[in-house]
């Protein structure tokens, strides 16, 4: 299951990177939340496409971590249960954050068009607006995610699963130090997300690898 759920993970990932940049790629850093209200107001197929392979993504995430859990409960049972206590509160964070995307979004936006105060709250519902109130959730729901892959990363190092385990830690300690950067409003370290997005696939790739049965 753990290889499994590793191997759709990477994939969804992928498709996550392809329709973000493609997605996003009208956005500029110096909009107003009226002007992300404007974008969000009338969605493409990329947007819609990579919101929805985004929540897939979170259920993919929590049966992995789920799946980490199973494997690990016999090796030691209140590190894992505490690992993956933070799981169903990174799914429901993100899964919210997401979902709101498809539809109530885009249709609060329409409805907001000329109306100041409306606008300004739909701004902080636009995940994609990185000022915004749902950015920040998005942002806190890998941060608590960070707590079980520094666990569980360590767990797989002791379980002999080491390439996996090193870079699931090392993606952990990245999401906390670039959550950190976002709260004080650096841009330079808050890329440490980017950089444990990218730290996360490549711990995928080799639990696909260090979980094949055929060794």
């Amino acid at each position: 299951m753990i290889r499994i759920a590793a191997l759709v993970l990477l994939v969804q990932t992928l498709i996550w990177i392809v329709l973000t940049g493609i997605s996003l790629r009208g956005i500029d850093a110096s909009w107003t939340g009226r002007e992300y209200v404007a974008w969000a107001a009338h969605p493409d197929i990329f947007y819609l496409g990579n919101y929805m392979n985004a929540a897939l993504l979170t259920v993919t995430a929590v049966v992995l971590f789920s799946a980490l859990y199973s494997h690990f409960s016999g090796m030691d049972k209140v590190l894992a249960v505490v690992a993956w206590s933070f799981v169903p509160v990174y799914g429901m964070l993100n899964l919210i954050s997401y979902s709101l995307q498809l539809k109530e979004v885009p249709d609060l936006a329409r409805q907001a068009a000329g109306n100041p105060g409306m606008e300004f709250l739909v701004a902080h519902l636009i995940q994609a607006n990185s000022a915004s109130l749902l950015a920040f959730i998005n942002g806190l729901a890998y941060a608590l995610l960070a707590i079980p892959s520094v666990l569980f990363g360590r767990m797989l190092i002791a379980d002999s699963r080491k390439y996996s385990g090193a870079f699931l830690m090392l993606n952990g300690f990245s999401c906390i130090v670039g959550f950190a950067g976002y709260i004080a409003g650096s841009a330079l370290v808050a890329s440490g997300v980017a950089l444990g997005g990218i730290l996360f696939m490549i711990s995928l790739g080799f639990m696909i690898r260090e979980f094949d049965p055929a060794g």
